[in-house]
């Protein structure tokens, strides 16, 4: 496991000189917009916009950022369960690890980056045995406004930590009742050979004690076949495509291209 106790060796690691670093924290809470982050509204479907800020970072801190992940973060453990932003573990995998269950449970996370905050950020890493001097600059270089910003490459990962906090008491609830639970980011999936509906008011409630929320209208019970994380597994375990990529398949106003690559991935997807 790595641990850092000094910003000189963070800075060793990163490649850059400490004042460098303390530069661009100063600069990211004075003027963040002049130089390292962006502001972009994303569309949604039907053309409508909806107020949904993403916030890239760009120069010099998109690079530390990058050296961050990679030198860093890649390097700390992250659970079996875990399934999404992990290099060797796909949507796919998540959905085989479900197949055969007869009870199926998923919920969402609403805005999981934004509610992530500096302070789970800063906490986790002390976890991880980083001194409070490095946290405290990781996080920094890692946060804009108080959370995780959408579009910065350390983003994912830290999610995937922090949601540590509410995987814990979860996995040991699934743990004593035998149920199969995994994270997809922000997409989370139990599954069992019996009934479990009992549970799922107290397997919510760790959420909501992490002080993170999940979406009323995306939690779903259901036996039999169900979709989950852009894979739909059917009564008995077969996978197959979504209803929504399926239809792109026969969509006769979609390219070739584009339907060569749905194929492709639906040849993947039945292979497991």
């Amino acid at each position: 496991m790595i641990a850092l106790h000094k910003p000189q060796t963070l800075a060793g690691i990163l490649q850059y000189k400490i004042e460098e670093i303390e530069a661009i924290i100063e600069q990211i809470k004075n003027e963040p917009r002049k130089s390292y982050y962006s502001y972009i509204q994303k569309s949604v479907k039907n053309g409508k916009l909806k107020e949904r800020p993403i916030d890239p970072s760009r120069a010099k801190l998109r690079d530390l950022q990058n050296r961050i992940h990679q030198r860093i973060l890649k390097k700390l453990p992250l659970p079996e369960h875990m399934m999404g932003s992990i290099k060797g573990r796909s949507n796919v995998d998540n959905a085989v690890t479900h197949r055969g269950g007869l009870h199926n449970f998923q919920t969402d996370l609403k805005n999981f980056f934004g509610y992530a905050t500096n302070k789970m950020v800063f906490d986790m890493l002390r976890t991880h045995n980083f001194s409070p001097d490095v946290a405290h600059l990781i996080t920094q270089l890692t946060t804009f406004k108080g959370h995780l910003p959408q579009g910065a490459p350390t983003s994912p990962i830290l999610a995937n930590l922090v949601g540590i906090s509410f995987d814990t008491p979860i996995l040991s609830i699934c743990q004593h009742h035998a149920i199969k639970y995994t994270r997809y980011v922000d997409d989370l999936w139990f599954s069992a050979d019996y009934d479990f509906t009992h549970l799922q008011g107290e397997l919510l409630k760790a959420i909501k004690d992490c002080k993170f929320l999940y979406s009323h209208r995306k939690t779903l019970a259901k036996a039999g076949k169900i979709e989950g994380t852009g894979v739909k597994v059917h009564k008995g375990g077969r996978l197959g495509l979504t209803d929504a990529q399926s239809k792109k398949l026969s969509d006769p106003g979609r390219s070739e291209n584009s339907k060569k690559g749905i194929q492709s991935y639906k040849n993947q997807v039945e292979s497991r």
